[in-house]
């Protein structure tokens, strides 16, 4: 879980380090230009945020999103006491892993791949698109076309590195 790691480049260096010639590194970051940043977390959660300062508001998420009641409270008290909550970075760390998750960082494909950029070989490649996440047709995508549409927006970020 690299993408919730502060200093993303050391920890980096230390992995190259430990492997021996010809190892191999997987490590799954968070990707920038998923439609779970993109759209979800940058738009309709920032949007959505915003309904949570009422009760009547809160049960329309609940209901819109599924998501369980506890969870959209606790983001709703961290909204009304911490004014950094809807900065950029905090925003993101409060919506990956849930309220309370304490960083999160989201990589393109040119960051991870310079951020391996000791490793002899890297490959990156994309999974992961929640069907949750998309709203009025999610529930009823085929699967084709979400692994698909997960090939170019998923959340995942797989980087295969070989020392």
């Amino acid at each position: 879980m690299l993408h919730h790691t502060p200093d993303i480049e050391s920890a980096i260096r230390e992995i190259h380090r430990v492997l021996r010639p010809g190892g191999r590194a997987e490590v799954m970051l968070y990707h920038r230009n998923s439609y779970n940043y993109r759209v979800n977390i940058s738009m309709l959660r920032r949007a959505g945020v915003h309904l949570l300062r009422w009760n009547a508001g809160l049960k329309l998420v609940k209901a819109l999103t599924g998501e369980p009641e506890e969870s959209l409270r606790i983001h709703a008290t961290q909204l009304k006491a911490d004014s950094s909550y809807l900065t950029s970075d905090q925003f993101l760390s409060q919506n990956t892993d849930g309220a309370g998750n304490p960083l999160a960082r989201v990589y393109s494909r040119a960051e991870a791949r310079a951020l391996f950029k000791d490793f002899k070989k890297v490959d990156i490649k994309i999974f992961f698109l929640n069907k949750r996440w998309i709203p009025i047709v999610g529930s009823i995508l085929p699967r084709s076309i979400e692994s698909r549409l997960a090939a170019r927006w998923g959340w995942h970020l797989w980087v295969y590195a070989e020392k």
